[in-house]
């Protein structure tokens, strides 16, 4: 909706291997092309305050973006966002609609996993409506039909993950509620789907699961996909547990490629799933600490976050907010089950 206008939006972050990269431009000024490229690009990112600057015939408004990532707790995540305009428009106006982009942005994306939060920046950018003065007739025609099929229909719930290798693109969808969430590798969500990937669906009266994979169907792919719309098919409300349920897929990913008994496993998910229904009726502390040192070797470092705490008689949701909700907590808890290191009632 934005490129067809004289204004576009520049996504700009900083790459500890490649320095700053574009990571999304709806705009048809190439920066890329100049020789002094890296510098705007930085220029931008550093925009602590609103930040104006001649480019060639265009002008380019910035701002930077930052925000809270709980998996990265050394510094803030930063990206620098930048208007580029031809022809000049007024400064005051070009901050308003970066600062709306930024409100949005903190609102939706602040304190979400990087992927999570980048996903939904690229997200509000790509969907931004601009203001009508800046919109062509046919877009702002458009902007109005679109603005009735919204308050009409459920918009995704869109996740990135970096945990898949079977999996391309997983969309669950509720079939009482209008609903759904799209889970996916980053290169799902830019790219088009090609008619020789390899698909599956599965549904039950509640939750249809729509698949693309990466690769081959997996012998196991059916058996695994029974067991999970299973679990799903008892939760009453898929967004709210939207972290839980891209866990357990990531789980049953690995499932596949480590090519062990899905029938077995699987089941587990169901505690990480519906966890407030489950309470820890014995959490062996010391034997948990005498075996720390091997743990630590399969599981890594991050597990000693549970030396010390007092989990006996406790729902089972308070394990999964001392470790996070991730795949590697669930793989936790079953081997911690495994060794009876734990017990769950």
């Amino acid at each position: 909706m934005i490129a067809s206008t004289n204004l576009g939006f520049i996504l700009v972050e900083f790459d500890s291997l490649k320095g700053p990269i574009i990571r999304k431009s709806t705009s048809k000024f190439q920066i890329a092309e100049r020789a002094d490229s890296e510098n705007l690009l930085m220029w931008i990112i550093r925009a602590n305050e609103f930040s104006v600057r001649k480019l060639d015939n265009q002008t380019a408004y910035a701002k930077a973006i930052t925000m809270v990532d709980p998996n990265f707790t050394r510094k803030n995540r930063q990206f620098g966002l930048a208007i580029i305009s031809q022809p000049t428009i007024d400064i005051t106006e070009a901050e308003k609609i970066l600062d709306l982009i930024i409100a949005k942005s903190r609102k939706v994306c602040n304190n979400q996993p990087y992927f999570k939060m980048l996903n939904g920046l690229l997200g509000i950018i790509t969907n931004f409506k601009l203001p009508k003065k800046y919109q062509t007739k046919e877009e702002s025609d458009f902007t109005n039909i679109e603005e009735k099929d919204t308050n009409q229909q459920e918009i995704p719930l869109l996740l990135i993950s970096d945990k898949l290798n079977i999996f391309q693109k997983v969309v669950i969808s509720s079939n009482t509620i209008e609903n759904s969430i799209v889970i996916g590798t980053a290169n799902a969500f830019n790219e088009q789907e090609h008619p020789s990937q390899q698909k599956m669906s599965i549904s039950t009266e509640k939750v249809t699961i729509n698949v693309v994979l990466q690769r081959s169907i997996p012998e196991s792919l059916q058996a695994g996909l029974d067991i999970f719309i299973r679990i799903l098919d008892v939760v009453p409300n898929l967004i709210n547990k939207e972290n839980r349920i891209q866990s357990c897929l990531e789980f049953l990913d690995r499932l596949l490629v480590e090519e062990v008994d899905i029938q077995y496993y699987m089941p587990f998910s169901q505690y990480l799933i519906a966890m407030e229904s489950f309470t820890i009726s014995e959490f062996r502390s010391e034997e948990f600490y005498q075996q720390l040192n091997n743990l630590k070797e399969t599981h890594g470092e991050w597990i000693i976050c549970l030396q010390d705490k007092e989990l006996d008689g406790k729902k089972l949701k308070e394990f999964f907010s001392i470790t996070g909700i991730k795949r590697e907590s669930l793989e936790l808890l079953v081997d911690l089950l495994f060794v009876k290191l734990i017990a769950i009632f």
